[in-house]
């Protein structure tokens, strides 16, 4: 028997009774009933947050619609800064620094800073793996959250549109 470090429920077990799991493979998914959101920043775009700043967030999965969030926190490490156990730095993909890297998983995350959201207790849950945009507002440069709060809702609103141009 184990048990699970949250409440959640498990959409598909990959394991049945009496199979032989090999070390660090997975044999379900646990999706927590407790949403954590997170988003990736430029590093040079978090220098002014902290702890309990405002954040808005227009997700494609919700057209029309701003999720409110509070800041929690954010990591200060990208995945350039990490050793893997052959001695080599990681890239963003995982592959080892110094080699060819041309086939990227997800450049838009290499080199970010991860930001870590707290949905305020009215929203609803959302698409797990939902992607969109999030705007966190500081104390700095105050005068221009009205701007980004405009923005944020035009994007919001953007996301009704499906282009597809096959």
């Amino acid at each position: 028997m184990v048990l699970a470090p949250t409440d959640g429920i498990i959409p598909n077990v990959q394991l049945n009774e009496g199979a032989i799991m090999a070390p660090f493979k997975s044999a379900f998914v646990l999706i927590q009933k407790q949403q954590s959101v997170v988003g990736f920043f430029a590093q040079n775009e978090l220098e002014t947050v902290k702890k309990g700043d405002e954040v808005e967030l227009a997700l494609k999965t919700e057209p029309g619609k701003v999720v409110k969030a509070r800041l929690e926190y954010v990591i200060d490490a990208t995945s350039q800064g990490i050793m893997n156990n052959a001695g080599g730095m990681l890239g963003g993909n995982g592959s080892v620094a110094g080699l060819p890297d041309t086939a990227r998983q997800l450049p838009e995350t290499d080199g970010k800073l991860i930001a870590k959201f707290i949905l305020e207790d009215d929203q609803k849950q959302l698409t797990v793996g939902a992607r969109g945009t999030a705007v966190i507002y500081s104390d700095h440069l105050k005068p221009l959250h009205l701007i980004r709060k405009v923005m944020v809702r035009i994007n919001s609103k953007i996301n009704y549109l499906i282009p597809k141009l096959h």
